[in-house]
C-alpha cells in the first residue's frame, strides 16, 4: 500500500497486481525499500550473539529515527520481533520506542504518538501529517547510536563504565518496595524486573548478575513486559494501600502532576507534593523520619514527587 511522492507502489505486483507471498511468514512480501534485514552483535549473558532485526527504511521514517537518536549512521527504525501474528513487524520495537503509542502492547505508560509514526503516514503517499500535533518521544532522545543498536545488558554496562545514567533498572520489583523516577520523570515507579517460571530465551538474558539473585535462577530473570526484549525498565504503578508504605484504604497511582495522588498527611514519609508543576526527583540518600522518641530510615523511597521550590530536591 506503500506509494512514493508520484504515487507508484514501493513494493512490486505480481501479473495479478498484488505483491507476492512471503510463504514463511504467510504475509504479502514487502519491499528492501520498505523493510531492510540487518544482522548486529548483541551481548547477553554467556558471550556475544548474532541479532537479525528488521527496520523500516522510507524517507521520512529513516530522517525521523536518526534525528530522534541523534545517529546519522541509523539504518531505520526498527520493528517489533515479538508478539506473533498483529504484533511483530506491525509495530514499534518496544525497548527502542518505549511509550510511543504503536509499539505493540499495552504495557504502556503515557502513551503517545510522535513524529516517527507521523513520518510513516507520510511514507505511505496517502497523508501529508501535520508535524507540530505530534507529541515529544523521550525516550533514548538525543542519546546517539549505542542506544538503538545495542542491547540493554551492554548499555547498561556502558553506563556503569561512564557513571552515567541509564533508562534499564536492575532491581527485583518485589511488591514496588523501591522507588525509582520514570525515564520522562513524570511519575514515581518500580523497576519490573521479574522472576519467570521457565528460562527465557537466552537471546534476552541481559544479565551476569543481580543483587539477591542466586546465579542458577539468572535465567529465569527478565522485564515484566517481553516486547521490550525482556529489558526492566521503571514503569509507574498503584500503591494498593492508597497512603503509600503504611497507611490508606483506597489505592492510589504514582504519577507526580496529578494532586489526587498525594498520599495521606501521616504516610507522606518522603514530603511529597503532587500536582500539575511537581516532577519525579532522585534523592541521593534514605529519608529519615524524626521524632521525640525515634528515627526511621525509608529506604525504599530513592524517588520521589515534589515541585521546583518542595524541600524534597535531595540530588
Amino acid at each position: 500500500m506503500l506509494r512514493d511522492k508520484d504515487g507508484k507502489p514501493l513494493t512490486e505486483r505480481g501479473e495479478d497486481g498484488k505483491p507476492p507471498v512471503n510463504q514463511e511468514l504467510q504475509v504479502r512480501q514487502w519491499s528492501d525499500r520498505i523493510i531492510k534485514t540487518v544482522t548486529r552483535d548483541w551481548k547477553v549473558r554467556g558471550g556475544t550473539r548474532e541479532r537479525t532485526v528488521n527496520v523500516v527504511v522510507t524517507p521520512a521514517v529513516k530522517r525521523e529515527v536518526q534525528a530522534h537518536f541523534n545517529c546519522e549512521t541509523l539504518e531505520g527504525a526498527e520493528l517489533e520481533d515479538q508478539g506473533g501474528d498483529g504484533t511483530a513487524f506491525t509495530h514499534w520495537e518496544k525497548r527502542i520506542f518505549q511509550n510511543e503509542a504503536m509499539t505493540g502492547t499495552v504495557h504502556t505508560d503515557n502513551p503517545i504518538y510522535s513524529r516517527l509514526s507521523l513520518a510513516l503516514m507520510e511514507d505511505s503517499g496517502w497523508y501529508i501529517p501535520d508535524y507540530s500535533l505530534a507529541s515529544s518521544l523521550s525516550w533514548g532522545a538525543g542519546a546517539g547510536c549505542d542506544f538503538p543498536t545495542k542491547s540493554c545488558k551492554e548499555l547498561m554496562a556502558l553506563a556503569e563504565e561512564k557513571d552515567s545514567s541509564s533508562p534499564f533498572c536492575n532491581t527485583m520489583m518485589q511488591n514496588a518496595e523501591k522507588t525509582y523516577c520514570t525515564d520522562d520523570d513524570l511519575s514515581v515507579g518500580s523497576c519490573n524486573l521479574v522472576k519467570y517460571s521457565s528460562k527465557i530465551p537466552r537471546i534476552y538474558q541481559n544479565f551476569d548478575s543481580i543483587e539477591g539473585v542466586e546465579d542458577a535462577d539468572l535465567e529465569y530473570i527478565g522485564s515484566s513486559v517481553i516486547l521490550a526484549d525482556y529489558c526492566p525498565y521503571v514503569q509507574e504503578f498503584s500503591w494498593l494501600g492508597g497512603g503509600g508504605v503504611g497507611g490508606g484504604e483506597d489505592p492510589r497511582g504514582t504519577r507526580c502532576d496529578s494532586a489526587e495522588n498525594a498520599p495521606d498527611q501521616d504516610s507522606n514519609y518522603a514530603l511529597e507534593t503532587y500536582g500539575t508543576e511537581s516532577r519525579c526527583f532522585a534523592q541521593t540518600s534514605p529519608w529519615e523520619q524524626k521524632s521525640c522518641t525515634m528515627i526511621k530510615q525509608w529506604t525504599s523511597l530513592t524517588g520521589a514527587s515534589g515541585t521546583t521550590n518542595s524541600v524534597n530536591l535531595l540530588l
